[in-house]
């Protein structure tokens, strides 16, 4: 969402990869780890419907068109998307910015829609910032849907900076939320769409070229000893942990992200998560190809390949077999 404040937005999207794995099977194997998930085609597609409230799935076919009844949600990719757009989402609109944390504290940011964001707690010294930032009904609206979300709850923060005659230039921010930040989406008619709670510890972004663009030896990193997302209507929570991102610009102005980490189902059962080829976008902001790889038990895999367009959308297949039940690519 456009208004929304951008740390939010990349740790909702983190757990897109944890949510969108979790309908990848229902058996377990031991392992070293615990318990881990065997990925079946069968289960994939019994999960689908979930899987696509993350990321469109789809087939490849010559221009037939998907049926009604299989029309995945017009907004299912936006979790996902805001994941790769890390280069937007790694600091929080008016908080976190690179110069914005200076000795003075920030005024607080109001909301479109009502409530605020706010510093309860705020040191500065030397270039570094401690403290506190809160959501205390903070609503933005959707420019496209009119969707209104409304945040609640804060997170304790550390700003490394390193002084400068135009202001702090942020070489690291670490942040920690173990209580949660709940985000409530409602219809512009006030009829409410989701509802869920994100926590998470040892959040870490670290900028590859402080002040500048981030390079293919120097990519900005973001990584997340923990976190996990509760959908407060079905009241299942799914985590993720040792979770590791980087990116950065290339040289036609595109862009290109990796990420890795082990998911977890709401049962427990684990998986592992990594870019077995790092998704990868043009000037234009294109999605040009990329793929994503979940390992389960039992040597058992899902494969989810990003097929290049505007909007994110992959194709996948299990232990090498390509998941039908779908709608046709747009």
């Amino acid at each position: 969402m456009k208004s929304t404040p951008r740390f939010v937005a990349s740790v909702c999207a983190l757990a897109a990869l944890s949510v969108a794995a979790q309908a990848c099977g229902s058996k377990s194997s031991s392992s070293p780890s615990g318990p881990a998930t065997e990925i079946t085609v069968a289960s994939v597609e019994t999960g689908i419907g979930e899987f696509s409230s993350v990321m469109p799935i789809c087939r490849k076919s010559g221009g037939q068109a998907p049926s009604a009844s299989s029309e995945l949600p017009p907004d299912a990719s936006v979790w996902l998307e805001k994941a790769f757009d890390l280069h937007r989402s790694a600091a929080v609109q008016g908080g976190f910015t690179k110069r914005n944390l200076t000795s003075t504290k920030p005024a607080d940011q109001m909301g479109e829609c009502g409530g605020r964001i706010t510093y309860p707690v705020y040191n500065h010294s030397n270039g570094t910032t401690t403290g506190t930032y809160a959501f205390q009904s903070y609503c933005s609206i959707d420019d496209d849907t009119g969707e209104r979300v409304t945040l609640n709850g804060e997170m304790t923060f550390t700003n490394t900076g390193t002084p400068s005659s135009s202001g702090p230039i942020t070489t690291k921010i670490e942040a920690s939320s173990p209580a949660g930040i709940t985000e409530v989406t409602k219809s512009p008619s006030g009829a409410q769409v989701s509802s869920r709670k994100i926590a998470f510890e040892d959040y870490a972004y670290t900028p590859g070229v402080p002040d500048g663009e981030p390079t293919s030896s120097k990519p900005d990193k973001l990584t997340a000893k923990s976190f996990s997302v509760t959908d407060q209507v079905t009241g299942k929570t799914y985590r993720q942990t040792d979770y590791s991102m980087t990116y950065f610009t290339t040289a036609s102005g595109g862009e290109q992200m990796s990420v890795s980490g082990r998911g977890y189902r709401s049962n427990g059962e684990s998986f592992e998560v990594s870019t077995s080829s790092p998704v990868t976008s043009n000037a234009n902001g294109d999605f040009t190809g990329g793929a994503i790889t979940f390992k389960g038990g039992n040597n058992t895999s899902a494969v989810l390949t990003v097929v290049p367009g505007s909007t994110l959308q992959g194709t996948m297949t299990v232990n090498g077999q390509p998941v039908t039940s779908v709608p046709v690519c747009k």
